[in-house]
């Protein structure tokens, strides 16, 4: 079965969310551009390819865009004992991705 976009989505969300490395990630895609299994989808094969390099946000962000996903970032504030700290929390939104990374921001949030 080719690799298709919603299973390259999956593996950048996972890194997105701190669950594989950026090694991981850059093995898995240089394993995926080996084995070639990306059908007629030149275009798949092109943004697996940039992920098996060296990645920004920004690369990251245009990489889920041309596969048809979209990322936000939303900042909120925490508190731990008497300190405060940030937390980031990426979201991936698309109705078809793991419930684990797919949230929906109200409308007056986006």
């Amino acid at each position: 079965m080719p690799l298709d976009s919603e299973a390259a989505a999956e593996k950048v969300s996972l890194y997105l969310h701190h669950a594989i490395t950026i090694g991981e990630l850059n093995t898995w895609a240089q394993a995926a551009v080996k084995a070639d299994d990306f059908g007629d989808d030149d275009d798949l094969k092109t943004e697996v390819k940039r992920l098996s390099g060296s990645l920004t946000w920004d690369d990251l962000g245009e990489i889920m865009r041309h596969l048809g996903y979209s990322v936000r970032v939303e900042v909120v504030q925490m508190t731990r004992g008497k300190h405060l700290s940030g937390r980031t929390r990426v979201m991936v939104n698309k109705p078809r991705l793991s419930r684990r990374v797919t949230k929906r921001l109200p409308k007056h949030e986006q």
